[in-house]
């Protein structure tokens, strides 16, 4: 997305794209800085229009379904071995991120492997959720997406607020 600025960003490496994010209001500054440049040397000045132009090359994008067939490929073991799946799963179970999101909501005796991810106005959190007790077999796949929210934690009370559904249902 940061090469829509300025083709010198493709070079940049992950520790330098770490820092630009953790600038929040400050990111072209910091993009500026790591490429060692005046920022008025970036084709864009404003965060949003150069975020945008990447958007709309659709990139970095899939539709909903098609994630969805993915965890269903991996949830019905066609993906990954039995215990490669497993692993996966367990993995996407103890992820740290995301903790207004869709796990807020849901109940405290569900697990949400999940994966999340959030860029310049768009922020996504999508998995399977389950009861922790063994006994059931049912899950349910929840996959939300947001996009051009002005607020992070707007967008995040909306995922929450999925999972409160969820829960209410009694989907599980």
């Amino acid at each position: 997305a940061y090469s829509e600025f300025h083709p010198d960003a493709e070079k940049l490496n992950n520790m330098a794209y770490f820092r630009i994010k953790k600038k929040r209001g400050a990111r072209l500054k910091q993009l500026a800085k790591e490429l060692k440049i005046s920022k008025e040397k970036l084709k864009y000045q404003d965060i949003s229009k150069g975020f945008d132009q990447y958007y709309n090359k659709n990139w970095n994008s899939a539709f909903l379904t098609s994630y969805a067939s993915f965890y269903e490929k991996i949830i019905r073991r066609k993906v990954l071995s039995p215990s490669s799946t497993k692993l996966l799963m367990g993995l996407l179970a103890t992820l740290r991120t995301g903790q207004k999101r869709t796990i807020h909501g849901l109940s405290k005796d569900i697990v949400f492997a999940h994966k999340t991810g959030t860029q310049h106005r768009q922020a996504c959190d999508m998995g399977v959720a389950s009861k922790k007790s063994k006994e059931s077999k049912k899950a349910v796949m929840i996959l939300v997406c947001t996009k051009k929210w002005k607020q992070l934690a707007k967008a995040e009370a909306l995922m929450a607020r999925v999972g409160q559904i969820v829960t209410k249902a009694k989907l599980l």
